[in-house]
């Protein structure tokens, strides 16, 4: 995609997100289960012996961290399951894995806080796969990149602003989430593109 093209994606995509958020409309559970049930080419294979399904050694979400940030995003993330509804470790645990993360970055949250990582399937894959182009928007808190992934899986993004968080597909796919959120999608996707050697242009 020519650079030109992103651009206007990029100004057409913020100016729906701003939009929705002023009238303060979202995408339907339906619409979602809908797309997601469309791109799925069968069940997804379930893991064992942790609560999300998935056991540490197959996980990824923390691929990109470095050193103390590495051991704490893979505790919180992997290994005591922070981010489950059934986590492997007391909330207290929890809590202090993750002020201990946050004090060490400075980020807003974890990649797992990320709610696409889990509730979208493929958008993971999308992100750790090879890493074309990455674009943010210097506006808003949006960033998006271009991958291998095979659409409409090629460019996954994030965006952050007034109070509202997406992520998704873009420009088929946002999933409304909270401004929180948003921010720790951003802060993946960042850290993928910069342990790929992409620079993200705006």
């Amino acid at each position: 995609m020519s650079t030109l093209t992103k651009t206007l994606l990029f100004l057409c995509l913020l100016l729906a997100f701003v939009t929705a958020a002023s009238a303060q409309t979202a995408i339907s559970a339906q619409s979602i289960q809908d797309f997601i049930n469309s791109v799925q080419s069968g069940s997804v294979p379930s893991g064992q012996g942790t609560p999300d399904g998935v056991p540490p050694s197959g996980e990824t979400i923390c691929a990109g961290q470095v050193g103390a940030a590495h051991g704490l995003c893979t505790a919180y993330c992997e290994a005591m399951d922070c981010d489950s509804a059934s986590p492997q470790a007391s909330s207290t645990a929890c809590a202090k894995v993750r002020a201990n993360y946050l004090r060490i970055t400075g980020q807003a949250g974890l990649p797992c806080d990320c709610p696409c990582v889990n509730q979208l399937p493929g958008w993971i894959d999308s992100v750790n796969s090879t890493i074309l182009f990455c674009g943010t928007s210097t506006m808003e808190g949006f960033i998006v990149l271009e991958t291998s992934a095979p659409p409409p899986f090629s460019d996954p993004f994030a965006a952050a602003f007034n109070g509202v968080g997406f992520c998704g597909f873009f420009p088929i796919l946002a999933l409304p989430i909270t401004e929180q959120q948003g921010m720790a999608c951003f802060n993946l996707l960042q850290q993928r593109a910069a342990a790929a050697g992409v620079t993200c242009v705006s």
